[in-house]
């Protein structure tokens, strides 16, 4: 035992792994952009839904619906894959992809179109509205299915670019920052 020293020195060494594979957060959803993209796709479902109720009021007139309907319909498709992008952190498998920019550009666009399809949804409704009522009730339900859709196409247009500024919030202060294109993703 007197060979034993008195004193000695311990080195501990932490290795923090940061793990660059796809993996399920379902605590995504409580977030304030998983709240959103939920809200979208219940908006974007509903968009669909009235468009082709009215076109199938007005099966002559299906421009309008036609748009709000494929406008509803991708919509809901492009948030969809955008929730489960995030759920299962996708973007971490490809860091050096810039997917708060790609993000950011589907955002503005997809508001865009929701924004036109709500006015094409108005206008819709409006030649329908002081019309009578014709074998089947055609233009009253073209009218407030037309009308309804367009609610929701502004509504969702509103949500979409809500989202869109917080996705671009994060992007520039990345940007700004000097960090990657990943870190901080809404």
């Amino acid at each position: 035992m007197s060979d034993f020293p008195q004193s000695h020195t311990t080195t501990t060494t932490t290795t923090t792994v940061t793990s660059s594979r796809v993996h399920l957060d379902i605590s995504y959803i409580k977030t304030l952009p998983g709240i959103l993209r939920i809200v979208q796709i219940v908006l974007c479902i509903i968009l669909f839904i009235c468009s082709v109720s009215a076109c199938n009021g007005a099966p002559w007139d299906t421009g309008s619906c036609g748009w709000g309907g494929f406008v509803g319909f991708v919509g809901f498709l492009l948030v969809l894959g955008w929730l489960l992008f995030h759920l299962f952190h996708v973007s971490d498998a490809a860091p050096s992809v810039p997917w708060l920019l790609i993000e950011l550009i589907v955002y503005i666009i997809w508001t865009l179109f929701l924004f036109i399809a709500g006015i094409a949804l108005a206008a819709m409704s409006g030649r329908y509205a002081n019309k009578s009522s014709f074998i089947g009730g055609y233009y009253t339900q073209a009218h407030s299915s037309a009308g309804a859709g367009s609610f929701f196409a502004f509504a969702a247009a509103i949500v979409f670019g809500i989202q869109a500024f917080f996705i671009f919030r994060t992007w520039w202060s990345n940007r700004s920052a000097g960090r990657g294109p990943i870190q901080g993703h809404p």
